[in-house]
Parts: structure tokens; C-alpha cells; sequence
């Protein structure tokens, strides 16, 4: 049960294990939560404006049709992770020093995801930098598990998890990992393909919830 006030037992701090409903608890939410929305406002600054030089202003803009399109594709990505992270923690009753390092290296990676979509922005037909966004989008889809795992193994959940609800959170976190993984030798032959195959996620995790009902059902 969380505590009626918003401090953390002497106890709880030795431990390192938080509430729900104490500050330090709400803490690592509000800072989660503004990590993914800087991340998901620098997209912006990827995409340059056009020159007014010499050209129609269509032409242009025709010109910074990858930035636009690399921009959209990663903020549709950080957002699907925001909402996978807003649904765990919805979940979570309590947190500990394990989950809170875990989840600063898991928003590190979404932190850094502005950076290859500027790199596919600026030269979209190089796999190199769809290779680059693939890899940490994998391992930030990865420490989804772990966070989900950490918190189940410390009964820190506020719902009982059916072991088949287990499964289906594991498949869904699990499902980027793969298409991400599959869109790497995709890059090497189309950049543009192995971008638009990440769409695949979403269709596949709704197959997943009808297989199993999702968590807090």
C-alpha cells in the first residue's frame, strides 16, 4: 500500500525503494516523462530551413522531404515508447535503486535518438545511420523487458501479473527488438524500406493483445 503523505519512510530511502504517491516516486516519473518530451522536441531542430536562394520555395522544401519524413517516423517511434512507459508505470507501486538505474540508461537511449534521425534526415539513402537508429532502438526496446522484469521480480507491480499476461508483455516489449533487428540488413538494401518497416510494430503488437489480454485487464 503507498503512504498517505508524499515522504519517503527513513527506511524506504536506506533501501532505496520508493512509494507510490511519495515525491521521490513522482520524481523519476516527471523527469521520465520531460526526458521523452525534449527528446521528442529536438526532432525538430534535425530539420533545416530551406534557403530562400535562387529556387522556388517547392523546390526547397522538396529538398528537406528526408528531414520531414525521418522527423515524423521517430516522433511516431519516441511516442510509441512514451506510452509503453506511461503503461508500466501506471502499473508500478514501487520502485528501487535497480529500476531507477536501469531506467536512466534506458531514457539515455531515448535521449539519443535525435541524433541518427538527424543523420537519416541529412543523407536518407545511407543505411549507416538507419543501422545506427535500428541498434538503439533495439536496446531501448530490450531494457523494456528489464524494467518490466525488475519490477515483477521485486512484487513491485500493483496488479497480479497471469502468467499468460506475462508472456504477452514480454512478446510486445520484445516485438521492436525483432522488426528493428530485421530492418538492419533491409537498410543495406533500401534505407527508405527498412525506415517504413518499423510501422510493422504496431500491427504486431495489437496481434499480441488479442493473443492475451494486456496488463491491468
Amino acid at each position: 500500500m503507498s503512504r498517505p503523505d508524499d515522504a519517503a519512510s527513513p527506511d524506504a530511502v536506506l533501501r532505496g525503494a520508493y512509494e507510490r504517491g511519495t515525491e521521490e516516486f513522482s520524481r523519476v516519473v516527471f523527469f521520465s516523462d520531460a526526458v521523452f518530451a525534449i527528446a521528442m522536441t529536438l526532432l525538430v531542430a534535425g530539420i533545416e530551413v530551406p534557403s530562400a536562394r535562387g529556387r522556388s520555395l517547392g523546390d526547397r522544401l522538396l529538398d528537406e522531404t528526408g528531414q520531414i519524413v525521418a522527423f515524423f517516423v521517430s516522433f511516431a517511434v519516441i511516442g510509441y515508447y512514451w506510452l509503453a512507459h506511461h503503461r508500466l508505470m501506471s502499473i508500478t507501486q514501487r520502485i528501487d535503486q535497480p529500476f531507477i538505474i536501469t531506467n536512466l540508461v534506458y531514457l539515455a537511449l531515448i535521449a539519443f535518438l535525435p541524433f541518427p534521425t538527424a543523420l537519416m534526415g541529412e543523407d536518407p539513402d545511407t543505411a549507416v545511420a538507419v543501422i545506427l537508429y535500428a541498434i538503439v532502438s533495439s536496446l531501448a526496446s530490450t531494457l523494456e523487458t528489464v524494467l518490466f522484469t525488475l519490477l515483477r521480480r521485486a512484487d513491485a507491480l500493483r496488479i497480479r501479473v497471469a502468467p499468460q499476461q506475462n508472456r504477452q508483455w514480454l512478446v510486445a516489449s520484445l516485438i521492436p527488438v525483432g522488426v528493428f533487428a530485421a530492418s538492419i540488413p533491409i537498410s543495406l538494401v533500401s534505407p527508405t524500406w527498412a525506415m517504413l518497416s518499423w510501422i510493422l510494430i504496431y500491427p504486431l503488437e495489437r496481434l499480441a493483445d488479442r493473443i492475451a489480454p494486456p496488463l491491468g485487464t
